[in-house]
């Protein structure tokens, strides 16, 4: 397991679990939070960045731009 996922995962259990949220303070929950959506936009784009690396990615090119008004 990634240390991203690693601790993404941890994130999500201190978030939804009141007894370790409790622990921290409001600002430092929030922080959290925000935290755990740029991750997840982060583990995203390089997931769509490895399948392209791969040749699994769709990429739309300028070319199949005129093939689309004739349909």
């Amino acid at each position: 397991m990634s240390s991203l996922k690693h601790t993404m995962k941890l994130v999500k259990k201190v978030l939804k679990d009141d007894e370790k949220s409790a622990l921290y303070t409001q600002e430092e929950l929030m922080y959290m939070r925000r935290q755990l959506g740029e991750m997840k936009e982060e583990r995203k784009l390089r997931k769509l960045q490895k399948k392209t690396q791969q040749g699994f990615g769709y990429v739309k090119r300028e070319a199949d731009k005129s093939h689309d008004r004739s349909r």
